[in-house]
């Protein structure tokens, strides 16, 4: 589903740097041909970059990230008048969640149901 760009373990000129105390960063994005990837740093191995990027995975295993993601889209969209923009974002966020919600609940269901052998 994504493509992991690159492990860094040394000190990239833009994303970390000492000036701005950054330990860790993941970092989404997509390429022009529609590639969703990860990119992931490390300042250093020390612990405390260790424990950032931990700190870092536990806020993307919470549902609470994606909703903080939406919501500074939407603010975002709004400041700049761009309600449509939204509302085609959430029709596609939803659509998303009902198809793998659907998908979900058919793999749960057995073939041949106990009621039917009888």
């Amino acid at each position: 589903m994504f493509d992991f760009l690159k492990f860094r373990s040394k000190k990239p000129e833009l994303d970390i740097s000492e000036d701005n105390n950054i330990l860790a960063s993941i970092t989404f994005f997509v390429t022009n041909d529609k590639t969703p990837c990860v990119d992931i740093s490390l300042i250093d191995y020390e612990q405390s970059s260790i424990d950032a990027m931990c700190a870092l995975l536990n806020i993307l295993a919470t549902e609470q990230a994606s909703v903080q993601a939406v919501k500074m889209i939407k603010d975002g969209l709004i400041e700049a008048n761009q309600p449509e923009i939204l509302l085609d974002i959430l029709t596609k966020i939803r659509y998303n969640v009902t198809k793998s919600l659907a998908d979900s609940t058919l793999k749960d269901k057995p073939y041949i149901k106990p009621s039917d052998m009888l």
